[in-house]
């Protein structure tokens, strides 16, 4: 360990352990042989000594204070060397003895700029100490060390890396300069690399324009101009107002004379209603042939699909996309019958009768409810609607304890846990008690129970987010992201659709003021405001393994609860949170209507489940999947129809 005052309060401040240096040798070939779960190869570790030294590297390590942070300087004078850089164990979120979550960091904003030239990252932390690591010198990128406990969902250690390794080849980078400095603010941090860099940084308060409009791009520092494509616009005073004529995600890059600054990347659109058409007409048997088809999020283009016709007219192109889907829904065939996908009509081994065929994951159940009404709604056909409401008291009745916690099936496990915000449960129980208010009185005042029920229990519980994965119930305290916007959503939608109580929006404000360090600041349009995940990568996308999954679909949560927020409060700040959060989603669609689960700002993805090398794609990702979605890439059609194009005209709302 490095004998240096400066480190020693370095890592007391920002890490639980040394820091020490991660590389590869040229003679190494990390594409082959046996790997652990959770990474597409292993690294090797060098320990740094008392001296700042590390022999096998032929590495010396430097500290210092440096900007009001803390400066380390890695160089190497090795020829031997493939992966060069340092093992950072950040005290991130979920890791004992850290004092606790509030105290912890998240990996929130990375960038890098379209060049890669310019790299930082920023780290919230709950108390508002957060973090920026900016790297001073030219350097490949960074490796995110998943942790393989509860499904994944913590960060473990981060790999800085002035070289990769040659199978992912870059350069030959032998030095690595970082900055480790607190700032207060994302606002701050951009301010901050403004200044050391001594370069012009671009960024802006609403991430999209619709073409033939402006957009303000501000930009920290002094520059001339802001070039996106061809065109030059001048500083305004701060900022400057450009235009784009093609759609799709452009960059806007800010200059001060001829030198390239920092740059910000916007989303482009020509018309909403028509990338919704285009959305839905684009769903093909070859994406969802990539997932097992089931009722939460790989049949989330049906209810879209069934949406969009409630708003523009039934379409036969659209109603064929859909048609085996609710065919299998209500399969009544057991031999025929789908795990996940059928909602089947008799009471089998342990699971009563219209629960989804062997599937204890009731949030399938819910989302089955969901798109059967709205098949209900367009094709009329009464069994639809006969089916969602029996399958919704049967999920009551079986999932629905008194104090209102939804609870998986008691028959399926000892120990029932708390389902009642994962993918935010009420709404398709406040959903069918509306629609059915004239047609079936009673079972609408049940259903308004229920939600009622279910309300107040997610008022009682208060800042504890429980999830569905037990050993991450079970470990230190933790809080996950879903399951929070869930519970602050669930606060609103009721508030919005039932009563307005003014302790459910206080607690759900409370709720958002501390999700708000799971919201991701990066100016880019997939990014900016996408809420903070990285396991689902593992199933969807390319299925790579963990991976920052930047405007996944349950960003979503979030984003609508900020606009019932703004429904219920006036506040327009939350409104325009709530704008940034749906584009999201919509910047993953191109102009022909294809998408992406997710846009990962990962170099190297957390390698599948696979054990061997040789099955590891080793590819440079920062960017989108190869595989385009067809399935949980449509669910903010849905929910925009449920929320923001329930209240404001669609081709408007982000005109407004």
């Amino acid at each position: 360990m490095l004998k240096n005052g400066v480190y020693d309060e370095l890592i007391r401040r920002y890490f639980t352990g040394d820091l020490s240096v991660s590389y590869t040798l040229k003679t190494d070939d990390i594409r082959k042989g046996e790997k652990p779960q959770g990474t597409p190869y292993l690294s090797r570790k060098g320990v740094i000594d008392e001296n700042g030294e590390n022999a096998e590297t032929e590495s010396r390590i430097s500290v210092c204070r440096k900007h009001g942070g803390y400066l380390v300087d890695l160089k190497t004078a090795s020829d031997k060397l493939s992966q060069f850089g340092l093992n950072l164990p950040v005290r991130f979120m979920g890791k004992k003895n850290c004092g606790g979550w509030k105290k912890q960091f998240l990996f929130n904003s990375p960038y890098n700029s379209s060049d890669n030239k310019h790299i930082f990252c920023y780290f919230t932390n709950p108390e508002g100490n957060n973090l920026l690591l900016l790297s001073l010198k030219k350097a490949d990128g960074w490796k995110m060390d998943y942790s393989l406990f509860s499904g994944g969902q913590f960060f473990d250690n981060l790999q800085f890396l002035a070289s990769f390794d040659k199978a992912y080849k870059i350069s030959d980078n032998k030095e690595l300069k970082l900055l480790f400095l607190p700032v207060s603010s994302y606002n701050e941090a951009l301010a901050k690399v403004s200044e050391i860099k001594k370069l012009p940084v671009a960024f802006y308060g609403q991430s999209y324009v619709k073409l033939g409009e402006k957009i303000k791009i501000y930009v920290c520092g002094d520059f001339d101009f802001v070039r996106v494509g061809n065109k030059k616009f001048e500083n305004l005073g701060g900022y400057a107002e450009v235009e784009t004529i093609k759609e799709g995600l452009i960059n806007a890059v800010p200059y001060k004379g001829k030198k390239k600054g920092i740059d910000c990347v916007i989303y482009a659109y020509k018309s909403i209603n028509e990338l919704f058409y285009k959305s839905m007409q684009s769903v093909c048997e070859e994406d969802l042939s990539t997932g097992d088809g089931n009722l939460c999020e790989w049949k989330c283009h049906v209810s879209a699909i069934l949406r969009y016709m409630q708003k523009f007219g039934k379409k036969k192109s659209l109603v064929k996309k859909i048609k085996g889907a609710l065919n299998l829904i209500t399969e009544r065939d057991e031999s025929k019958a789908k795990d996940r996908q059928t909602i089947y009509y008799k009471k089998r081994e342990n699971y009563p009768a219209y629960n989804v065929f062997n599937s204890n994951r009731v949030q399938e159940q819910f989302f089955g409810v969901g798109i059967l009404l709205d098949a209900f709604k367009v094709l009329k056909a009464k069994k639809y609607l006969d089916y969602a409401v029996r399958a919704m008291d049967s999920v009551l009745k079986n999932h629905l304890a008194e104090n209102g916690e939804i609870v998986t099936y008691a028959a399926w496990s000892e120990n029932p846990q708390d389902y009642t915000t994962v993918c935010c449960l009420i709404i398709p129980v406040i959903e069918l008690a509306e629609f059915l208010k004239e047609k079936m009185p009673e079972k609408s005042r049940k259903y308004y129970v229920a939600a009622e029920k279910i309300a107040a229990y997610v008022y009682r519980r208060g800042l504890n987010f429980p999830t569905e994965t037990v050993e991450q119930n079970e470990s230190e305290p933790f809080i996950e992201e879903g399951s929070t916007s869930c519970s602050a959503l669930t606060l609103l939608y009721y508030c919005a659709k039932v009563e307005k109580r003014r302790e459910y929006i206080e607690r759900a404000k409370e709720i958002l003021d501390v999700h708000d360090s799971w919201v991701v600041k990066t100016h880019k349009a997939p990014m900016f405001f996408s809420s903070l995940r990285w396991w689902e990568t593992k199933w969807e996308g390319d299925k790579d393994g963990n991976a920052l999954c930047m405007g996944h679909a349950w960003t979503i949560w979030r984003a609508e609860a900020d606009f019932w927020y703004y429904v219920l409060t006036g506040d327009k700040e939350y409104f325009d949170k709530a704008r940034n959060g749906f584009m999201t989603n919509f910047s993953k669609i191109d102009k022909k209507g294809r998408s992406f689960v997710c846009y990962q700002p990962d170099y190297i993805t957390g390698g599948g489940f696979t054990d061997r090398c040789e099955d590891v794609d080793f590819r440079i990702v920062n960017g989108f999947p190869k595989q385009t979605d067809s399935g949980l890439s449509r669910y903010v059609w849905t929910r925009a129809c449920g929320s923001l194009f329930e209240i404001f005209d669609s081709e408007k709302v982000f005109e407004l």
